[in-house]
């Protein structure tokens, strides 16, 4: 029996192409989240408010992408500034209505294969501006939490592995230290030394000064 000939990389690509997968499902906008996955879980005011004056003008042109979890929620892993901006739109009271196209229900291409929404997730924001350090941090971190290896994370964002790894190395720092990163108040080099153990000695001095006074016998005078 002939061996099944392996899949190619343009076969990976088609396969994963929400073009793909047929028509748009019609989701109320109310119960759309943006799923972790997403790389650009903050976006600039200014952009969304762009973007919503040109969708209450000319409508929705483009389908988000969504995945459907266990729990039968769709989140948007491509679209998040879409997204936003509809959201903006309804709190605005300014959708439907009868001046502007109706956008409520969303047009939205959905996957459940977690795999899928992870390689979505990397083309749609690869395929726009660069992302900054900290939405790399997070949006490598979701995707090794879907179990991602990252060498898949890498392949999707169209980088070297050892870069993801050295941003998965941060992922654990806490998330004051990626938000300040992420509004330009400290460094990449700065979160970077943030996560190195200090040296022995330091540790060593650190902890002798930690001591209570006369050591740790209580008892007063020189130790």
């Amino acid at each position: 029996m002939p061996r099944a000939k392996p899949a190619s990389p343009v076969d990976e690509i088609t396969a994963t192409d929400p073009a793909n997968l047929g028509a748009p499902r019609m989701i109320p906008l109310g119960d759309l989240t943006l799923s972790p996955p997403n790389a650009r879980q903050m976006a600039d005011q200014a952009e969304v408010e762009t973007m919503a004056t040109s969708i209450a003008t000319a409508g929705l042109l483009q389908n988000l992408v969504g995945f459907k979890d266990d729990t039968g929620s769709v989140g948007i892993v491509g679209g998040g500034k879409r997204l936003r901006a509809l959201q903006l739109l309804a709190a605005q009271g300014l959708m439907p209505g009868n001046s502007m196209p109706s956008i409520n229900p969303v047009p939205v291409i959905v996957t459940e294969d977690p795999h899928i929404a992870v390689a979505w997730a990397g083309t749609e924001n690869t395929a726009r501006s660069a992302l900054g350090p900290a939405d790399e941090i997070t949006a490598y971190a979701a995707l090794r939490a879907l179990e991602s290896s990252a060498d898949m994370i890498a392949r999707t964002f169209a980088v070297p592995a050892a870069h993801v790894a050295r941003r998965l190395a941060l992922a654990n720092l806490p998330g004051a230290v990626i938000a300040a990163l992420r509004d330009g108040k400290i460094t990449i080099e700065v979160t970077r030394a943030l996560t190195v153990p200090p040296h022995p000695t330091v540790r060593s001095r650190s902890a002798r000064l930690q001591l209570p006074k006369g050591g740790e016998t209580g008892k007063s005078g020189k130790p």
